[in-house]
């Protein structure tokens, strides 16, 4: 039957705890922004193959699914509480780890702890401003995945700044978020990693919501996939490398962008609707590039998947999910696996079927997904 009771809904944050949530945003995006341009840099300080390296970013990965794990599970939720000066904790000390480069085991460590803090921010504060600000919540989302967005841009161009400098990058970060742990601490994000109180509507338990998942596993597999193999693709259908390694560089300020657009969008589209509409423009824009061998494909493809998980978030959190324990965690786990697992299958089906056509097989892929968009109910069901 259709769940009747009211939905706990969080007191509005105040203008400290909006900050702070921005602050850690900035940081998150930062730290994700970070880890491309100096792996390069700490597997020659390290003397390291690449794939060595690279489990700078499995750590990282698995801090966050472990974080976000955790608060899948009442002990973890209890633990964890409240959240968001742990976040803050976690990510001072672990780019601190990263900033000073000690021994490569220590580099591991300090990445898995940004990671947790990571999820953590992730899964509060998504699901803390998709709830407590009425109509303008899918705006506001938006505006923290902007600001993620913003931090990704800005790292890299400070690493640039300082020749290189790891220590100066990751001490910036670490500075930030140990800035962050006071103003954290009045942030108060129950509602979204666990109980709301004795007075709260019973959330839903039992079987697991499997169509708002996979949707969100769907989506982010997407995401990363287009994002991941797009200039590989261009450099399979004749594009030279140079010009595509430019498309690729220009990503982050277009993601910026349409997370921008987002901000105002929300204030006058339903979060359902932008979504559904963001499938249907990459679906379009994938095929456009699969048919044409041209990069302005790619490039608004790129755009317009900066529109889909603030909003897929702010549908999914307070429609289809406002009432199961545990929903905001659900949909971030879905969404690391959805990252990890969509650029590794993309890459199976590119040996498969060729690099070359990999923008219309996207393409199909992106119309199922919307096709299951558009199968998601609205309404949560108990």
């Amino acid at each position: 039957m259709t769940a009747s009771l009211a939905t706990p809904v969080p007191a509005r944050p105040t203008p400290i705890a909006i900050g702070a949530s921005i602050g850690a945003f900035l940081a998150i995006g930062a730290a994700n922004g970070l880890y491309g341009p100096v792996l390069p840099v700490l597997a020659a300080r390290y003397a390291l193959s690449p794939d060595v390296a690279g489990l700078l970013l499995t750590a990282h990965g698995l801090g966050a699914f472990v974080a976000v794990a955790c608060l899948l599970h009442p002990i973890g939720r209890d633990r964890l509480r409240p959240a968001q000066p742990i976040a803050a904790a976690l990510m001072a000390v672990g780019a601190a780890t990263l900033a000073i480069q000690g021994p490569w085991v220590t580099m591991i460590c300090g990445a898995f702890a940004v990671g947790a803090g990571f999820g953590l921010v992730t899964v509060g504060l998504n699901g803390l401003f998709a709830r407590a600000f009425g109509s303008r919540s899918p705006a506001m989302v938006n505006l923290l995945n902007a600001v993620f967005g913003a931090g990704a841009m800005m790292a890299p161009a400070v690493l640039v700044a300082t020749g290189g400098s790891v220590a100066i990058a990751f001490g910036g970060i670490a500075l930030l978020c140990l800035l962050l742990i006071l103003p954290a601490s009045r942030i108060d994000d129950q509602h979204t990693i666990g109980d709301a109180g004795a007075d709260a509507p019973r959330p839903v338990v039992g079987r697991v919501p499997f169509g708002p998942i996979a949707l969100v596993f769907l989506c982010v597999a997407l995401e990363a996939s287009v994002i991941g193999w797009g200039p590989a693709v261009l450099v399979a259908r004749g594009m030279g490398t140079l010009e595509a390694a430019g498309y690729a560089s220009s990503f982050f300020a277009v993601f910026l962008l349409s997370r921008l657009a987002g901000i105002v969008l929300a204030t006058r589209v339903l979060p359902r609707t932008l979504a559904i509409g963001a499938l249907g423009g990459v679906a379009v824009t994938l095929l456009s590039a699969a048919l044409t061998g041209a990069g302005a494909g790619f490039f608004a493809a790129t755009g317009l998947c900066g529109l889909i998980f603030p909003n897929l978030f702010a549908w999914l959190s307070v429609g289809p999910l406002r009432h199961r324990r545990g929903g905001d965690a659900m949909l971030v786990t879905a969404a690391f696996a959805g990252a990890t697992v969509g650029p590794f299958a993309a890459g199976l089906a590119a040996d498969a079927i060729g690099t070359r056509h990999l923008f219309a097989l996207l393409a199909l892929f992106t119309v199922a997904t919307l096709a299951m968009a558009l199968l998601v109910r609205d309404r949560a069901r108990s």
